[in-house]
């Protein structure tokens, strides 16, 4: 299983934080894409965020 860190909404989803990846679905939760170290996801995701229509996630090296 892999652990789930968070969830926020996003302008057209919902990004969902879990492992070293990050889940793009609709509101309706199908899934759009999955993001993960080749698309410069870091590892170590303990958080996910929005500011404005940025998307946040904390690690423990920082916040991107």
């Amino acid at each position: 299983a892999v652990p789930l860190h968070g969830a926020v909404q996003i302008p057209g989803g919902i990004a969902i934080a879990g492992g070293d990846q990050v889940l793009l679905t609709t509101t309706g939760g199908a899934l759009i894409d999955r993001l993960g170290s080749l698309e410069g996801v870091p590892s170590g995701i303990e958080a996910v965020g929005g500011l404005g229509p940025a998307l946040l996630v904390r690690t423990p090296m920082g916040t991107y």
